[in-house]
């Protein structure tokens, strides 16, 4: 019933109003796979940023993309026209172009606690976005966490913190060590490509055409 579901742009309590409208269908799950990809390629072609000097996207879940986008799905519910099947590393290319590089999955485990099938969907992620862009899929140690990372992510992504700073700020706010540690350890990763490598962040995208399927 509701394949794609999108909010206008907004802050602080007015988020509520956004949440309660949302539909949730429930009974799904079970096949590793959600349609990402569908919600990618609606920011691609439905989303302007004229103003943007650094945009973020993050994607929050525990399942894959699936491996391309049906023409006939993208036209019924984003209205796009594409005469065929659209494969998601193009998608996903192109949302890193759009955004800079900045694009995350922060990757919760999958049902919990399988570590093996986390470990597969992630591996299925690098295969539409690069591994170039491998580090930029950011697990989730600790659900309440996200916002933390999230945070985190954008003060490194900025060069505004390095890891060890970003901890001491978190220390101020009043997390507890274990917060402070499990950030740390979903960070490890970009502290890594942003801040001890000497890596500047860019993205390596490497795109095709649509291919029919």
């Amino acid at each position: 019933r509701a394949p794609l579901q999108v909010a206008d742009f907004d802050y602080g309590l007015s988020l509520d109003k956004h949440l309660k409208k949302l539909y949730l269908e429930g009974k799904g799950g079970g096949q590793k796979m959600e349609t990402y990809e569908l919600a990618a390629q609606y920011f691609n072609k439905k989303c302007d940023l004229p103003n943007a000097s650094m945009p973020f996207f993050f994607f929050i879940g525990d399942e894959a993309p699936y491996p391309y986008l049906p023409a006939n799905i993208a036209k019924s519910t984003i209205g796009t026209r594409q005469k065929n099947n659209l494969e998601s590393r193009v998608i996903f290319g192109d949302l890193y172009d759009k955004f800079q590089g900045n694009v995350f999955f922060l990757q919760n485990p999958y049902c919990g606690d399988r570590h093996a099938e986390t470990a597969e969907i992630r591996e299925e992620w690098i295969s539409y976005i690069g591994n170039d862009n491998a580090e930029k899929i950011i697990p989730i140690i600790e659900e309440k966490s996200v916002v933390d990372v999230i945070l985190g992510t954008i003060a490194m992504v900025s060069r505004a913190r390095d890891m060890k700073q970003y901890k001491a700020d978190m220390k101020k706010r009043g997390q507890t060590k274990t917060r402070v540690g499990n950030v740390g350890k979903s960070l490890e990763g970009l502290d890594k490509l942003y801040t001890k490598g000497g890596d500047d962040g860019s993205v390596k995208t490497k795109k095709s055409g649509a291919k029919k399927i």
